[in-house]
C-alpha cells in the first residue's frame, strides 16, 4: 500500500543538500546540553507528513562532493527514509534515520558503485568553505559497502566504511578498500578540536589520526592503479603505521602528514624510469642520481635495479620524512639510506652506502667443486671484499636533479633538513574532548 501523506515528484537542475541541511539546522538549532525539556527544540507539525518523493536531478552536492545526474527516490518508513539512487556516480539502496545519534543521523548504504570526485570549489571571489565550522562537519553514523569504488578517476576496489559519531568527534571503526592484488585497512578518529592548546575563541582546527595497513601481492598491479605500473615490476609489499593530518578524513594531503610507518617489499625490480616521471621512485631506485654514482655502478642502476627485499622505518613530520635504517638488498648491490626527504619541497638530503653484491652462488658453486671448507673460505673472502668495496655518497637537492658527492667514511653526516616545529604536539586518537 502507498503510505498516506504528501508526495513530491519532479525534475531539478541541481539539489544542494548541504545548503538545505544548513537551512534546516539554522531553523531548528540544536538543543543546549543542559536543556532537559524535550520541547526545547520546536517541531513543526502541520498535520501532513511527507510520505515520499521521486526526483530526477541534473546534479547533487552532498557533504562538499558533487554527483552527476541521477534518479533519486525516497519512501518514509517509520523512523527511517528508504532511498534508491541510480546514476553514473552511485547505484544502490540507502536508508537514513535522521534522529539517530543526537540528530546527526545514521546512514546505511549498499551500493553496486560509488564514485567520488574532488570537493566542490568555491565560487570565484568567495572564501573557501570550511568543514571546520558549525554543524557542517557533523557527519552521520555510516555503514557503507560499495562493491566498486572509484576515487578521483582511480578504480580502487571494494569499499567498506563504518563510522560512529562520538561526542564532538567522529570515530572511524573500519575503512577498508580491497581488490584482488591489494588491501588497505584503516581505523582511527577525527577530532573536531585537534589542537588541545588553541586559544579560546580561535578558529577551530580539526585533526584526523588513523592507523594504516596496506598489503599487496602484486606491486606492479598496485602501482598500475595510480598510473605508475611501468615503473615497478612484480614484487610483494607491506606498509603499516600511524598517520595524522589536519582536517577531516577525506582531506588527506601528503604535505601535511605526520606520524610513522614501516615499509617492507620483496622480490621486485625497479624498471627503467623515463626522465621526469616518478621523481621520488626514480630517486629511491638511484636512477635519477647522475654520473658520479652510475660510473661506479652503471650496470646495476641504469637499466632497473632488481631487489630481493626492501625494509625501512620512516618518521614523518609536516610532510618531511626521516629514516636511519632504509635498506634495499639487491642481487647486484645492497643500498642503505639515511637522512630526510621533503614531500612539500621535493628536496632530499640523504647519505647512501652502496655495497656491490658478489653473490653467494659463487661460494655455493665453490662448495660443490672444492668441498665445504673451500666454499666457506670463498664465502668469507667474499664478505670481507664486499666491506672493502663499499661506497658512500651525500645526495642533496631536488628530486629530479640531485647533487651527489662521494664522501669519506670518516666524515660527519650532512646537516639534515629541519622541519618547521608544529604549533602543538599531535594528540593521540584518545584525546577526544574540547579543551576547557
Amino acid at each position: 500500500a502507498v503510505p498516506e501523506g504528501l508526495w513530491f515528484a519532479g525534475t531539478m537542475p541541481l539539489l544542494d543538500f548541504d545548503l538545505w541541511k544548513q537551512a534546516v539546522d539554522n531553523f531548528y538549532p540544536p538543543v543546549a546540553a543542559k536543556a532537559a525539556d524535550p520541547a526545547a527544540r520546536p517541531i513543526a507539525k502541520s498535520g501532513i507528513d511527507i510520505a515520499g518523493f521521486d526526483f530526477k536531478l541534473g546534479g547533487l552536492v552532498a557533504y562538499g562532493r558533487p554527483f552527476d545526474a541521477m534518479t533519486l527516490k525516497g519512501r518514509h518508513a517509520g523512523d527511517d527514509w528508504r532511498l534508491s539512487v541510480d546514476s553514473d556516480d552511485a547505484v544502490g539502496d540507502i536508508s537514513w534515520r535522521a534522529a539517530a545519534f543526537g540528530d546527526r543521523g545514521a546512514v546505511r548504504a549498499r551500493l553496486q558503485k560509488l564514485v567520488l570526485a574532488d570537493e566542490v570549489p568555491p565560487p570565484k571571489g568567495s572564501a573557501a568553505p570550511s568543514v571546520e565550522t558549525g554543524r557542517a562537519a557533523d557527519f552521520p553514523a555510516l555503514d557503507v559497502i560499495a562493491e566498486k569504488f572509484i576515487l578521483k578517476d582511480r578504480e580502487l576496489g571494494k569499499l567498506e566504511l563504518r563510522a560512529t559519531p562520538m561526542g564532538d568527534n567522529w570515530r572511524v571503526d573500519q575503512l577498508s578498500i580491497s581488490i584482488g592484488h591489494a588491501k588497505m585497512e584503516m581505523d582511527g578518529l577525527w577530532q573536531r578540536y585537534g589542537d588541545p592548546l588553541q586559544a579560546p575563541g580561535a578558529a577551530e582546527k580539526s585533526l584526523t589520526t588513523m592507523n594504516l595497513k596496506v598489503e599487496s601481492s602484486n606491486m606492479n598491479a598496485l602501482f598500475s592503479q595510480f598510473g605508475f605500473g611501468d615503473q615497478l615490476k612484480r614484487g610483494t609489499g607491506k606498509l603499516a603505521g600511524k598517520l595524522s593530518w589536519p582536517g577531516h578524513v577525506y582531506q588527506f594531503k601528503t604535505a601535511a602528514l605526520s606520524g610513522q610507518f614501516k615499509i617492507e617489499a620483496r622480490n621486485g625490480q625497479f624498471a627503467k624510469i623515463p626522465v621526469g616521471a616518478g621523481k621520488l621512485l626514480s630517486l629511491i631506485s638511484l636512477q635519477s642520481i647522475p654520473r658520479r654514482i652510475t660510473l661506479d655502478f652503471r650496470d646495476v642502476f641504469s637499466e632497473g635495479f632488481a631487489f630481493e627485499r626492501i625494509d625501512g622505518n620512516i618518521r614523518i613530520n609536516n610532510g618531511i620524512m626521516f629514516t636511519d635504517d632504509f635498506e634495499i638488498v639487491g642481487t647486484a648491490a645492497n643500498v642503505k639510506m639515511s637522512g630526510d626527504i621533503s614531500l612539500p619541497a621535493e628536496q632530499t638530503n640523504l647519505k647512501l652506502t652502496v655495497v656491490p653484491s658478489l653473490g653467494e652462488g659463487v661460494a655455493l658453486g665453490a662448495g660443490v667443486v672444492v668441498g665445504p671448507v673451500g666454499g666457506l673460505g670463498v664465502l668469507l673472502a667474499q664478505k670481507l671484499l664486499q666491506g672493502a668495496l663499499s661506497y658512500e655518497y651525500a645526495v642533496t637537492g631536488s628530486w629530479d636533479n640531485p647533487q651527489v658527492v662521494k664522501i669519506n667514511n670518516n666524515l660527519p653526516p650532512t646537516k639534515p633538513i629541519v622541519p618547521p616545529a608544529p604549533s602543538t604536539p599531535a594528540p593521540s586518537a584518545e584525546t577526544a574532548k574540547k579543551p576547557t
